[in-house]
């Protein structure tokens, strides 16, 4: 068997296994990259390893709710950290913050 379908082979091994850190098998993927039909996997696997640009398409997954994290003083209490979802906020405060965060 090729190196190329021994590498793909055990790229389909590992992929669904929780147990396999996901940077060692994106580099595997990247071992791909010479043949043109794994073109669009080898470019996935790079912009997960090295971040996505401003003028690539960021995957859904990557998409998160933005959260608000305050530091509020209660007498006599003391500190507390209150963290809340940005549509908590009132209104007018609402427009200066983003919803969603991308992971690039």
């Amino acid at each position: 068997m090729s190196g190329l379908h021994e590498l793909l082979r055990g790229i389909k091994a590992d992929a669904p296994k929780s147990d396999v850190p996901l940077a060692p098998l994106l580099l595997r993927c990247l071992g791909l990259g010479p043949d043109p039909r794994f073109a669009e996997l080898t470019a996935w696997a790079s912009r997960e390893l090295r971040g996505y640009g401003p003028d690539d398409q960021v995957p859904q997954y990557r998409t998160v709710r933005a959260l608000v994290a305050a530091v509020v003083e209660i007498r006599p209490i003391g500190l507390q950290t209150w963290i809340f979802p940005v549509s908590q906020l009132a209104e007018e405060l609402r427009e200066h913050f983003a919803e969603t965060l991308c992971l690039t």
